[in-house]
């Protein structure tokens, strides 16, 4: 019984996502809105419907979504692919996957360990103690993004286990 409900749960997953893009994309078009603009509408709605039902990861996903973008001459390779020319982006992504890293090997909590023991195992210590670090890294990491999110929480989230 079970491997029926994980079946039509998996199905279900696969399902509304594309059913959503192709009724979106099909529905008669808006005023004023041109047809490569509808279907990007159309695109970006089966793209936040698959990230919430999950059927596959997020990256897949929105792969997926960008080849689609693609092949049916919505966008252009130029224009799609021109958001990964951004050196931000890159900043952010490289600072998550360290983040990655510092979580997978321990490393985030040995540093979180090392950092407790010098400032104290108080909530004021280790409110000093992650901002003395975000001191430190900010000339080397200049995105706020990239330092909190990427390396800062991770920290943060070895010190405090929810």
């Amino acid at each position: 019984m079970s491997s029926d409900s994980s079946t039509g749960k998996k199905v279900f997953t696969v399902v509304v996502p594309i059913a959503l893009g192709i009724a979106i994309w099909l529905a008669p078009l808006p005023a004023n809105l041109s047809p490569q603009a509808w279907h990007m509408f159309a695109i970006f709605a089966a793209t936040i419907a698959a990230i919430l039902t999950q059927p596959l990861p997020s990256g897949a996903v929105m792969l997926i979504a960008l080849c689609v973008a693609i092949f049916t001459q919505t966008l252009t390779e130029a224009k799609a692919l021109s958001g990964f020319a951004s050196g931000t982006v890159w900043l952010i992504f490289c600072a998550y996957i360290l983040s990655l890293g510092f979580v997978t090997s321990g490393l985030g909590k040995r540093i979180a360990y090392k950092m407790l023991s010098l400032f104290g195992g108080s909530s004021l210590g280790i409110a000093y103690s992650l901002g003395i670090s975000d001191l430190i890294m900010a000339p080397a990491i200049p995105s706020v993004t990239a330092r909190s999110g990427g390396i800062i929480f991770p920290i943060a989230r070895s010190i405090i286990p929810y």
